[in-house]
């Protein structure tokens, strides 16, 4: 199963509309079914100016809710970062995890910037191979 550059572009396009005019950082989850094309596109956490925490246990009930084929996690940077910092490595490693354990694909993690037309995609800059994970997962049967 894989995103095509169409649905990306949609993908990418709706979750700015959604993150870019907010102040505080927030983390949303967009559910991919078998066909690639995205499903939902759910707010998970709000948090502070420059950071925001989510619930693992949160998440994972997310899966287990919805039973997505497939997850693109994204979040806003209100300051205009415009590359992962530390804790969103560790959020990618552990929303990694519960895939692998939900049999879910972690298809990628999409950081928007607040004031700029552009955005961070793990996937695309090869960062998660970076961190010493993989994208693919088992999918569920």
């Amino acid at each position: 199963m894989n995103i095509s550059k169409d649905d990306y572009k949609h993908i990418v396009s709706k979750l700015q509309r959604k993150l870019r005019p907010l102040d505080v950082e927030h983390i949303m989850v967009v559910d991919i079914d078998s066909t690639g094309y995205p499903e939902h596109f759910i707010t998970l956490s709000k948090g502070l100016l420059n950071s925001c925490e989510l619930s693992m246990k949160k998440f994972e009930t997310h899966l287990c809710t919805y039973y997505p084929k497939g997850v693109v996690i994204a979040h806003n940077h209100p300051k205009n970062m415009p590359f992962p910092s530390e804790k969103d490595n560790d959020l990618t490693q552990s929303v990694a995890k519960i895939c692998r354990r939900n049999r879910v694909k972690l298809m990628d993690h999409i950081i928007v910037l607040k004031d700029y037309d552009e955005y961070f995609s793990y996937m695309q800059n090869d960062y998660y191979a970076k961190l010493g994970g993989v994208w693919q997962s088992k999918r569920r049967k």
